[in-house]
Order: structure tokens, then sequence, then C-alpha cells
């Protein structure tokens, strides 16, 4: 029973939300991943593996290299920084099949490497994980930040050069 004339309509824009709030931890992720991405790219020129990636508001982003649901991801923490190959097909139990053939060279890999690494078979899950992580610092700080997209630049790469071929060949 309103009339028209007094009805007033606004239209969201993608912009008006938390992230573009000074300070928001979406603007932080924001600022972080703009300044980073370059140089994660960088890395990975020959890839091609972070090529499509821009900057996000959430604490990660991920990589890409042919295998559906499979990523090397970054993740940017308040208390860390941390890089991982992430085996998330749709099926099980080709991630654990997958898995299993990267932790069969794990010896091989984390010499290679000169780090041990995170092994996460997810058992009670569907995906798995293997990572790297660099504690003590901070996306709040921007301080770190240089730490941080040097960390994720160089681990992407490494953790790509000596894990992706296994996925690869272990899903053919």
């Amino acid at each position: 029973g309103a009339d028209a004339g007094d009805l007033v309509f606004y239209m969201k824009d993608d912009q008006d939300d938390d992230s573009s709030i000074e300070g928001t931890r979406y603007e932080i992720r924001r600022r972080y991943w703009q300044y980073a991405i370059p140089l994660i790219q960088k890395a990975h020129e020959e890839t091609g593996c972070f090529s499509l990636v821009t900057k996000s508001k959430e604490n990660w982003i991920a990589g890409s290299y042919g295998v559906s649901g499979c990523s090397v991801t970054c993740v940017a923490n308040y208390d860390s920084a941390r890089v991982e190959i992430y085996l998330g097909t749709s099926d099980k139990i080709l991630n654990k099949k997958i898995f299993d053939a990267v932790f069969a060279r794990k010896t091989v890999i984390e010499s290679a490497l000169s780090a041990s690494l995170v092994w996460d078979r997810g058992e009670d899950k569907r995906s798995a994980k293997i990572a790297y992580e660099l504690s003590g610092v901070s996306i709040a700080n921007e301080d770190d930040w240089k730490r941080m997209a040097s960390f994720h630049s160089e681990w992407s790469k490494k953790l790509y050069d000596e894990i992706v071929p296994i996925v690869l060949s272990a899903v053919q």
C-alpha cells in the first residue's frame, strides 16, 4: 500500500562489501595477494600454474596444473604462511592413490628439498594435502610481506617441481 514515489531501491556494487573497508581481514588479504601474486607468477612463468590467479579476499590462492580438483595452494594466515599440494578430485579413492604415489617417494622428495613436509592423507576426508609452512609471520604485518611472498613463490615452485610430475603420472 506504499506510494511508488516513496520507495527507494539501492543496487549493491560488487566492490561494496567488507573487503573495501580499510583494516578488515578481507582488505588486508587483497592487498597482500596484490603484492605477492606477481612474484608467484614470475616463479611459475614456465609452468603457467598461477597465470590466471588474481587478488583474492580469501586467505589462499590456488594455481592449477591440469588435474581437476588438484592445485598448488598458497595460504597466508595471521601466524604463518603455507604452501600445499592439494589433492581434491571428486574421487576419494583417486586422491588416496595419488597421495600414496607421492608418499612412496617421501624420502627422495624431502631430501631434494632439504626439508620435512607435512603429509596429511586425510583418512576421514575426501582430500589429501602435502604442505610446507613458514611460522612466525603474519599477513597483518606488512613488514612480513616480503618474506611471505618470497616463501610463497619459492616453495610453490619447489613443491610443484618435485611433486606435480608424480601426481600427473599417478592420474594417467
